[in-house]
Formats: structure tokens, C-alpha cells, sequence
């Protein structure tokens, strides 16, 4: 059921147009519901929707969304909002294979696809040895799978191959220390801004973000107001590939894991960029922060997020 009161202590309730959207899709239940699609604007409360036919159905469930961070948003939103237990509640991802009666995924996890299997893990400096990467075969825009015992520049200088499969949109970026980086074979290089106002930049915020006052927003409110834009795509790994191939001019996050960052960063790197942690100093996959630039940006974005919080 729906709470009147979220769990975070605040009053809940439906707006009218999303009780209509829910009675439209149930149809009292009768052949003439149950299927079908509703259509909102952005920030019209789909979830809310959602949430609203799952109480009318009471019945086991399959979520789709398109990545992993609205697996977690949902996730939260029915924690928050409706009764129903946490371990009834499952997450369908490359991190997690759990199937309850109320599972959340990705579309491409029904774009199920064998990959060959490689050998070897991936070498993360300075993460307490040899973390194995995620074998995720539906493409989250996660990390591929990787070849021997890998690095990154600027951490320990070994000979490093890296591959970001981004599966939609049929894009391979990869890349090998010393000969350049590609998507699907042709070469990428980031991009010419100098100044933070012609800079359209990325980030994403952690999953913690409504528990933790680590949540870069302090960094987010500082550099919208000195950039041309800021998007949030919600795949470190993607973000990382697209300030490779010039899409964006800068890109930073926190409380990453090593496979969000270790291929990109040398992708990145391949590409011209410049990686870092927030201090500038060489990146530390332990550390979980990652500032990724076209270089000629970096100097500007170190300084803003030196800052900290106010």
C-alpha cells in the first residue's frame, strides 16, 4: 500500500492527473487494462504512477529503467513511499542478480547477449591487490571485462588495454597506453575549450545523496554558475568516454568504485585528456573521486572543487 506519510517523515500523497493516469491504465481491472503506455512530462511523477498501478495490481512485478541509478531511485521511492518490505524488493543489475517479487532492472538486460569469455581480472593500485571485474553481459554502460593484469597511467605506468562497450548505441571505446583511443575503431580525441564558460561538463551524484552531506552538490553549485551547462547521464565509465571523444569538455564525481573509472580514465588520458583526483594529484581508484578533463580545463575545475563545501 501507499503511505500517507513517507518514511522520511513527510505528508505523501497522489496528485489527481496521476490517479487518472492509474485508473486509465487499470481500467477496474477489466480486458481493457492492464496494458498499454502512459505518456508524462519530465518531472510529472512516473514513478509516483508506477507505484500507484503496483497497488492496484498486488501482484508480483518487473521494473525496467534505463540504467542503474534508477534501479537505485526506485528502490528508494518505494522504501519511502509504499509498505512493502526490503527483502521483497530486488536489484537486477551488473552488480547485483537478485530476483524478488518486486525486481528492478535495465531494459538491456532483455538484450541478452554471450560474450567470450576472457581471462584475468583487473589490477587495481592501491585497492588491497586484484579486484575481479564485473562479467556484465546485458552492457549498463559498466566497464567491460579485461584482458591480464591491468592499470591505469598515472598510478603505477604498466602497459594498459581498456574497452567501455556502450551496448544501445553500439559504441566501443577503447583504448591502449601509448596508441591512442577509438570508438569502433576510429580515433577520438577530447575537445578544444579553454575557458569554463564555453565548457559543457558532466557529473552524477552518489547513491547516498539523500542520507550524506557528501554529496556534490556543493562542487555542482559552484560550477554551474562558471560553465556554459552540466549534464548528468548517470554511467561514469559512459561520461569518462565522452570527455575521450570531445562529447563533453570536463567531468567529475565522487564515492565511485574502480570500475567505474579504470578504463575511462585511460581512454581519457589516450584521448589527450588529463585525469585526477580532486587534489590533482595522480588518480587513486581507492579514493573514489575523478576529475577528467580535456586538459585545458583542469587548472579552472582543481580550483573550483578545492573549495569544498561552504
Amino acid at each position: 500500500q501507499l503511505r500517507q506519510v513517507s518514511k522520511r517523515g513527510k505528508p505523501f500523497t497522489m496528485r489527481h492527473y496521476q490517479h487518472e493516469a492509474v485508473d486509465l491504465f487499470h481500467a477496474k481491472g477489466s480486458t481493457q487494462g492492464g496494458s498499454g503506455t502512459i505518456v508524462l512530462p519530465c518531472g510529472a511523477g512516473k514513478t509516483i504512477v508506477g507505484m500507484g498501478v503496483m497497488e492496484k495490481l498486488q501482484t508480483s512485478t518487473l521494473i525496467l529503467t534505463p540504467n542503474t541509478v534508477a534501479v537505485r531511485q526506485w528502490i528508494d521511492e518505494l522504501l519511502d513511499k509504499t509498505d512493502i518490505p526490503g527483502d521483497q524488493i530486488g536489484e537486477y543489475t551488473g552488480l547485483l542478480k537478485e530476483i524478488r517479487p518486486i525486481t528492478i532492472s535495465t531494459y538491456q538486460i532483455i538484450t541478452y547477449r554471450k560474450r567470450k569469455e576472457k581471462k584475468g581480472g583487473l589490477s587495481v593500485p592501491g585497492v588491497n591487490g586484484s579486484a575481479r571485474q564485473n562479467q556484465n553481459e546485458y552492457g549498463e554502460g559498466l566497464d567491460e571485462p579485461l584482458e591480464g593484469e591491468q592499470s591505469v597511467p598515472g598510478v603505477n605506468g604498466d602497459e594498459n588495454s581498456s574497452t567501455v562497450d556502450e551496448y544501445p548505441h553500439f559504441e566501443l571505446f577503447s583504448a591502449r597506453n601509448g596508441q591512442g583511443a577509438f570508438c569502433n575503431g576510429t580515433p577520438v580525441r577530447v575537445s578544444g575549450p579553454t575557458e569554463l564558460d564555453q565548457a559543457m561538463l558532466c557529473t552524477g551524484f552518489p547513491y547516498d545523496i539523500h542520507d550524506s552531506d557528501v554529496d556534490n552538490l556543493d562542487h555542482f553549485a559552484r560550477l554551474i554558475k562558471k560553465a556554459r551547462a552540466i549534464r548528468r547521464d548517470g554511467a561514469a565509465a559512459l561520461d569518462l568516454c565522452y570527455v575521450a571523444a570531445g562529447r563533453f569538455d570536463g567531468f567529475w564525481e565522487m564515492k565511485l568504485k574502480p570500475w567505474d573509472m579504470a578504463a575511462g580514465a585511460l581512454i581519457v588520458t589516450e584521448a589527450g585528456g588529463r585525469v585526477s583526483g580532486f587534489d590533482g594529484r595522480d588518480l587513486s581508484l581507492g579514493a573514489g573521486a575523478v576529475l577528467a578533463t580535456n586538459g585545458r580545463l583542469h587548472s579552472a575545475m582543481l580550483d573550483i572543487l578545492a573549495l569544498g563545501r561552504s
